[in-house]
């Protein structure tokens, strides 16, 4: 709930998993997160005009990112590109 509260905060309205591409949508970046998201994740892919950010699901050391540990990753992927202070993840 905290990680869907802060996506809401920075105007995110929907991310959705299909496969293995993660899908944020609407994520406006400036050019400048935009080069930076070609360095943190390559096989992204951003459309400015829809505002969609598709980006591969994370792969851990045996099997793709889940749970807790891939709302941690999104948290700072997104915290990284669009510079919103956005708080972490935790299970407690």
């Amino acid at each position: 709930a905290r990680f869907r509260a802060a996506m809401r905060a920075i105007g995110v309205t929907e991310i959705s998993l299909q496969g293995r591409v993660i899908r944020i949508t609407p994520v406006a970046l400036a050019d400048s997160a935009q080069l930076r998201l070609t360095r943190l994740a390559p096989d992204s892919v951003y459309k400015p005009g829809s505002q969609v950010l598709s980006v591969r699901r994370p792969v851990g050391p045996d099997e793709p990112l889940r749970g807790v540990a891939l709302l941690d990753w999104l948290h700072r992927l997104v915290t990284d590109l669009v510079g919103s202070p956005v708080a972490k993840i935790t299970t407690h």
